[in-house]
């Protein structure tokens, strides 16, 4: 625990050197941040206090709660890359994965009652709107089973859930890295997380709908919304509760209908991805009907990345009906075979190459010993 607890402190450190050396920065966001660092670190000098974790976290908790007291309406000027609550936001962000779990529980009601009322505040400034998401990220992965049904916690969850959708890239992808650790992060001692089923239902509605948009051919945002929506799957797919599966496996397959490449091709990713999963052999799928529903439609090789989806999700579904079913997977290893052979003579290299990986796993997963005789 000691050497735990030394290396988490060295790592810490190893941050704070970057942002010190930034005294003199260009760059007015950074300026801010190593100017906040020296002068906490000078007022924890004067209070003969160590610079520890737990200390770092007071001093920034203390003056972010004053700082918004100051700022009794939040505006513009103050959310500026050199303003003072960004830079304190930042460093609590690079704090917090280091401050004993003891501590975050302990204060987690304080920390609700200044962090959550900032989402609105800051949902137009992409910069401190990531460093906030960072800070929930951090917090949530401490907590107790019983402190996630804390309702200012559960809507700091959602802020961040509706984020993962967000427009801005930046802003989006710290909302799927976010989703990411709090999902794959379950309180003891409970194997799937409590808000998994929240996000699946809240997933699941938003890819309802761009696909029911695309069967009356109003989608108007709805393409770039299936992208982001897919994007935040890639994400948390691991976790992916398999009570919801199945259906997300049909939405997945009615996406190309819109006729975006890069909707298809990432729908083609997700899919791919929770064919590896452990959870999908054991879930109430049809894995015929996937290899079935793919191997007849075939992209167009022109498309860019789109072939080389598809053949993933052919080869990784081809696995997993080999493992479930070797007799059936043999059977349709005739067919699929064929139209895989095909990709072999397309003319970018990477389609080859995908190909050939699909054709190398169905050798290994899918031949029976009584078809090799």
């Amino acid at each position: 625990m000691a050497s735990s607890s030394l290396s988490t402190f060295h790592d810490l450190e190893a941050q704070l050197d970057k942002i010190r050396c930034n005294m003199d920065s260009g760059v007015p966001s950074q300026k801010a941040q190593a100017a906040l660092l020296h002068a906490l670190e000078s007022t924890l000098a004067q209070q003969a206090s160590q610079r520890t974790p737990v200390a770092y976290f007071a001093a920034l908790f203390t003056t972010l709660d004053g700082t918004i007291k100051r700022e009794n309406n939040l505006s513009g000027s103050s959310l500026t890359e050199g303003a003072i609550l960004p830079a304190t936001l930042y460093l609590l962000a690079t704090v917090l994965p280091s401050v004993p779990t003891t501590v975050l529980r302990s204060h987690l009601n304080a920390l609700l009652d200044t962090l959550v009322p900032l989402f609105p505040t800051l949902l137009p400034h992409p910069a401190p709107l990531c460093h906030l998401i960072a800070i929930f990220a951090s917090i949530s992965i401490h907590l107790e089973a019983a402190q996630f049904s804390t309702p200012r916690l559960r809507q700091s969850f959602v802020s961040i859930l509706e984020l993962a959708l967000d427009s801005r890239q930046k802003v989006r992808r710290k909302a799927q890295e976010a989703l990411k650790e709090i999902l794959g992060s379950p309180p003891p001692p409970m194997l799937r997380h409590p808000y998994i089923e929240q996000t699946a239902s809240y997933i699941l509605g938003v890819l309802e709908a761009v696909e029911n948009r695309s069967i009356s051919k109003k989608i108007d945002g709805a393409v770039d919304m299936g992208v982001w929506c897919c994007g935040t799957l890639l994400y948390i797919a691991d976790v992916w509760p398999e009570g919801h599966l199945s259906t997300l496996v049909s939405v997945l397959l009615q996406l190309p209908r819109l006729s975006s490449p890069l909707l298809t091709a990432q729908a083609f990713n997700v899919l791919a991805a929770l064919l590896k999963t452990p959870k999908f052999s054991s879930a109430a799928i049809s894995v015929p009907i996937i290899v079935q529903t793919v191997i007849q439609s075939p992209p167009p090789e022109a498309v860019p990345s789109v072939p080389e989806a598809w053949l993933e999700v052919v080869e990784n579904s081809m696995v997993a009906y080999g493992r479930s079913d070797p007799e059936g997977c043999s059977e349709a290893l005739k067919v699929v075979w064929s139209e895989t052979w095909t990709w072999l003579k397309a003319e970018r290299g990477s389609v080859r190459v995908a190909a050939e990986k699909a054709l190398g796993a169905m050798c290994r997963y899918c031949i029976t010993a009584p078809a090799i005789d």
